[in-house]
């Protein structure tokens, strides 16, 4: 698939998916002065991130070790200054968990929040993530990098193999659903 074409998908998709969604959050603030909503932005904005960063970045080692992991250097490129830190922390609390955990490392500890309007910021031990900075930033990146010079292809997943023992059950839901071979 021409790069062009997936990024320009990616951000319509975005904009359609996800920024009708910070209107309901104003809106819903303006009539209960209350926040709503953040942890649900955070779920479907950094999916987008690692999909994208996973498409357009290529993975494996340097001479000097191993490369920046893709999710990270996209949010580098987004500005974040801690990329590495608020990426593991989306993965392991949002992802695998339903709770906001903090991090900690030999004692330290580092917890973070999500909120919209008020810019990403980094203090005392805390990382606020501004979720709709985060999606701003991501379509300008995404209509920067389609309208970049130069033109190339990107491998996107368009479907799942199913072919270990593990998968057995799927392949037999597959079969059972009427799937074509």
């Amino acid at each position: 698939m021409p790069r062009a074409d997936f990024l320009r998908s990616v951000a319509g998709r975005l904009r359609n998916d996800v920024g009708p969604y910070f209107e309901t959050i104003r809106a819903e603030y303006c009539r209960t002065r209350t926040g709503i909503g953040f942890w649900a932005l955070a779920r479907m904005i950094f999916p987008v991130v690692e999909a994208v960063a996973s498409v357009i970045y290529r993975t494996g080692r340097t001479r000097r070790g191993p490369r920046e992991r893709p999710p990270v250097r996209l949010l580098r490129e987004l500005g974040f200054e801690y990329p590495n830190l608020v990426w593991e922390m989306y993965r392991h609390t949002l992802m695998h968990n339903d709770e906001m955990a903090s991090a900690s490392y030999q004692g330290r500890v580092v917890t973070w929040g999500i909120r919209v309007g008020e810019g990403h910021h980094c203090s005392n031990g805390r990382l606020w993530i501004d979720a709709e900075q985060l999606y701003t930033d991501l379509l300008a990146f995404l209509d920067r990098e389609a309208t970049a010079p130069g033109s190339s292809r990107v491998w996107v997943k368009e479907s799942f193999r199913f072919n270990t023992a593990f998968s057995r059950v799927t392949r037999d839901e597959m079969l059972r659903l009427g799937a074509r071979p």
